[in-house]
Parts: C-alpha cells; structure tokens; sequence
C-alpha cells in the first residue's frame, strides 16, 4: 500500500473512533431526556403520591444535571481531540507534504490518542453506571467502547508498521 493511502486511512480510522464517541454522547442525551422521564413511575396513589412525584422529580434533575455534564465533557474532549487528529495529519510524515515533521506528529499522536482514550473512559463509565440496570443500553454502550477502542488500537498499530515500512525504504 502506498505511504499516502495509508496515512489517509489512519486519519479515517480516527475520525470513525471520533464518530463512534459522539453518537455515545448523544445516546446519553437521548437516554436521559427522552428514555429515563418515562421509566419513572411512581405506583402509589393519595399524599404519598405527591412526596413520591416531588423525590422522583428531584432525583431525576440530579441526574439529568450529571449526563449533561458528563456528556458535555465527553464532546469537549473528543472536540479537541478531533484538533489535534487535524494537526497529527498535517505533520505525519507518510504525508510527504513540507509540513512534515516528526517530533511534532509523535506529540500530536500521544495527545490525539489520550484525549480519544479519556473521552472513550467518560462515556463507558457513564454508560456502566447510568444505564447498568438497562441491559440493552448497557451492552449497547460498552460494545460501542469496545470497537472505538480495538479501532483506535488497530490505527496505531497500522500507523507503527507503516513507520517502520517507511524507515526500511531506499
């Protein structure tokens, strides 16, 4: 495979891990805005009622105050994650470009690759905790963790033995 095709695909496979994290942080907004309001019930009627809808009511702001920031901190991450894939790409020295630079593509990837794997962790352990007695939204978003994950570790494995074909080239 060509040096360039390869360093197009690795930026590819990074904004696919990117687009996998910000569907699971709008899941989390679907999640807590359209399905957590109507599973809460409460199944008791008379004046214990209205304690009940008050504690319910309540209960339901703390953790629709929890998911927006969780998720909030999930896309801030993953934005400045995307930044910095932009400028991994522009660096990359399978590009062949004149920006080229191998001391700041290393710096762009480790950074690039934190800020994927924090915002991966944020969403997961949202989706762990928040949605863990929900089985389908629970299997649902740590699958979803699992291939963003293999597929980030899949671009940086692709990314070394291309390095390495580059470095054994003539």
């Amino acid at each position: 495979m060509k040096r360039e095709r390869i360093h197009k695909h690795i930026f590819r496979l990074k904004m696919l891990v990117a687009g996998l994290i910000f569907l699971m942080a709008v899941w989390i907004f679907f999640d807590t805005f359209i399905l957590l309001p109507r599973s809460i019930t409460p199944g008791v009627e008379g004046m214990e009622a209205v304690f009940v809808v008050f504690a319910s009511g309540i209960a339901l702001a703390v953790v629709m105050a929890f998911s927006i920031i969780v998720a909030g901190v999930a896309i801030l991450l993953l934005g400045f994650g995307v930044i910095v894939c932009i400028k991994e790409r522009k660096y990359n020295p399978l590009a062949g470009g004149e920006a080229a630079d191998p001391r700041r593509y290393k710096t762009c990837r480790i950074l690039a690759d934190v800020l994927l794997i924090v915002s991966i962790g944020v969403v997961t352990v949202y989706h762990c905790f928040i949605t863990a007695n929900q089985a389908v939204l629970f299997i649902g978003g740590v699958s979803v963790s699992a291939a963003a994950f293999g597929i980030l570790i899949f671009t940086e494995v692709l990314a070394e033995i291309a390095a390495k074909q580059m470095n054994n080239e003539p």
